[in-house]
C-alpha cells in the first residue's frame, strides 16, 4: 500500500467536491481529492440551479430566493450554513456562495468555456425540451440567448439532421406561442446537415461537439446554415449545445461571425456536452491549482480520539493507496452519486454517518416511509442525508459531531431536494467552499 501526507483529502470529485478542493489551496492548504467517478457533474445541463426565484421582477436577487429556501426550512444547508435560525440572515452562504461561483466562474473562463453569473436576477435560456430554464449562473454560449433579453426580435431555432434530441419545429411552436414559460416571441426554425454526415442518423452530441472544433467543418456548417436560414429574418439563432467542447466561446463566437447573425446555445437533457465541459474545465483547473486527485474508491478509513487520521482507496486497477490528512471533507454525493445508500439500512457509504431527515434518524425505515403517494409531492427520501452543525462537521445519532476534523459538502447534506428546491449546484457551491475553508483552518491547527 503506496501513500501520502496531506493538510486537506477531499472524498468525492463531483462540483462540490472540486469547490472544496480549490478553496483549501486557494488558503494554503495542500490538497488531495479521491475520486471513484466524476459525480453527477456531467449531467449539468450548463444552467446551474442556485436558488428558486424570489418573485417579483427579475426574480429577486440570490439572498432573496436563498433566504425563501432557508425561511421554509430550518434544516437547508443554507440555513444550517448560515445559523438562520439566530441570525435570521443568509449572508455567510451567499458569500460564500459568491466567492465560489468566482471561483467556478475563473475554472471554466481558463478553460475557453466562460460562465455569466446573475445574482441580481435571473436569466430564461431556452431548454431543448421546450421548456424554460430560470438561472442565475449558466455557460456564456446560453446566456447570450436569454430569452428576456430577446425583445420583438425574431428567434431562428436550429436543428440538425439525424440529431433527434433537438427537436428545432417543436421548440419553436411552442416558444412562438408562449409554451415555453418564457412569454411569447416570434420564432421560427431550420434544419442543418452536417457536412460529411449526410443521412446519419442517432448522431452522438460528444462527436458533434468534436466535429465543430475543426475549423473547416465548421466554416462548411456555417455554409449550411447561412441557405438554410435564407429568407426567414432570424436575428438570433439558438443551435443545441454542441459547439464545441472546451473553447465552445471561440466556437460560437467564429460561427456567429460567419453566419452574420447572434448565435446561441440551450439548454438540455443529461447526458450533455455542457456537462463534460464543466467536469474537463474543473479537472484542468484542479491541476492548476495543484489539487493531487486520487482515482479510486474510498473502502476504509482510520480514526483515533474523534478524528479521522487516514483514508484508502482501491484504484481501477486494484492497486490500494492509503491518503492521510489533518483535515476531510466528504463530499461523496447523494443517492445517485453513491454517497448514501438502501441496503439493510439507510446509512453513509464512507464512514457510516447515520441519515437523518429533518432531526430524526433514518436507518430501518422502508423506502416507502419515505416517499409519498403522489409524485407532485415532496418526498422525504430526497432531503435525507447527512446533518451537520453549523461548521459543516458531521452530527452523531446524539447530535453531537462525530469528527472533528471532518467537514460535509453537496449532495450527502441533509435538508434539501436538489431538484424540487431547485439549489443543487449552488448548495455544492456553497457548502463545498465552506468545508474546503473549514478543513484547511482545522489543518492549521492540527
Amino acid at each position: 500500500m503506496s501513500g501520502d501526507a496531506f493538510d486537506v483529502a477531499v472524498i468525492g470529485g463531483g462540483l462540490a467536491g472540486c469547490a472544496a478542493a480549490l478553496a483549501a489551496r486557494k488558503r494554503g492548504a495542500s490538497a488531495a481529492l479521491v475520486s471513484e467517478r466524476r459525480g453527477a457533474t456531467a449531467m449539468i445541463s450548463g444552467a446551474l440551479d442556485l436558488a428558486p426565484s424570489a418573485g417579483g421582477r427579475g426574480g429577486g436577487t440570490l439572498e432573496e430566493g436563498m433566504t425563501r429556501l432557508a425561511r421554509a426550512n430550518p434544516y437547508h444547508p443554507y440555513a444550517v450554513a448560515s445559523e438562520f435560525g439566530k441570525a435570521g440572515s443568509v449572508t455567510p452562504a451567499a458569500e460564500a456562495l459568491r466567492e465560489s461561483a468566482g471561483d467556478f466562474a475563473w475554472a471554466m473562463k481558463s478553460a475557453g468555456a466562460g460562465v455569466t453569473f446573475s445574482p441580481g436576477a435571473v436569466m430564461t435560456i431556452a431548454g431543448s425540451l421546450g421548456t424554460a430554464r430560470e438561472t442565475r449562473l449558466c455557460l456564456d454560449t446560453m446566456a447570450r440567448g436569454d430569452l428576456t433579453t430577446l425583445g420583438d426580435r425574431r428567434a431562428g431555432f436550429i436543428g440538425i439532421a439525424g440529431f433527434p434530441e433537438f427537436d428545432a419545429e417543436y421548440m419553436a411552436a411552442v416558444f412562438g406561442t408562449g409554451g415555453g414559460g418564457a412569454g411569447r416571441f416570434e420564432a421560427g426554425w431550420a434544419s442543418a446537415t452536417l457536412p460529411g454526415m449526410e443521412g446519419m442518423n442517432n448522431l452522438a452530441p460528444y462527436a458533434v461537439a468534436r466535429k465543430m472544433e475543426n475549423a473547416q467543418f465548421l466554416g462548411d456548417f456555417a455554409s449550411v446554415v447561412i441557405a438554410a436560414a435564407k429568407g426567414k429574418g432570424f436575428d438570433r439563432l439558438y443551435f443545441p449545445p454542441v459547439l464545441g467542447l472546451l473553447g465552445c466561446d471561440g466556437v460560437l463566437k467564429t460561427l456567429g461571425e460567419m453566419i452574420g447573425c447572434e448565435c446561441c446555445e440551450t439548454a438540455t437533457a443529461p447526458p450533455s456536452v455542457p456537462g463534460e465541459r464543466i467536469v474537463a474545465a474543473l479537472r484542468l483547473a484542479l491541476e492548476r491549482r495543484q489539487v493531487s486527485v486520487v482515482e479510486g474508491g474510498v473502502e476504509t478509513f482510520e480514526a483515533d480520539g474523534g478524528e479521522v487520521k487516514a483514508v484508502a482507496a482501491r484504484d481501477p486497477y486494484g492497486a490500494v493507496r492509503e491518503v492521510r490528512a489533518s483535515a476531510f471533507v466528504l463530499a461523496s454525493g447523494g443517492f445517485i452519486g453513491g454517497g448514501l445508500r438502501r441496503d439493510d439500512s439507510f446509512r453513509e457509504t464512507v464512514f457510516d454517518l447515520p441519515v437523518f431527515h429533518d432531526s430524526r434518524v433514518v436507518a430501518q425505515e422502508a423506502m416507502s416511509e419515505l416517499v409519498e403517494p403522489s409524485l407532485v409531492r415532496a418526498h422525504p427520501v430526497f432531503s435525507s442525508g447527512v446533518r451537520t452543525d453549523p461548521r459543516l462537521t458531521p452530527l452523531n445519532e446524539r447530535g453531537a459531531p462525530a469528527y472533528e476534523n471532518l467537514f460535509c459538502a453537496g449532495s450527502v447534506l441533509a435538508g434539501f431536494d436538489p431538484f424540487r428546491d431547485r439549489c443543487g449546484a449552488g448548495v455544492a457551491l456553497t457548502t463545498g467552499f465552506l468545508a474546503g475553508t473549514n478543513a484547511a483552518k482545522a489543518a492549521k491547527t492540527a
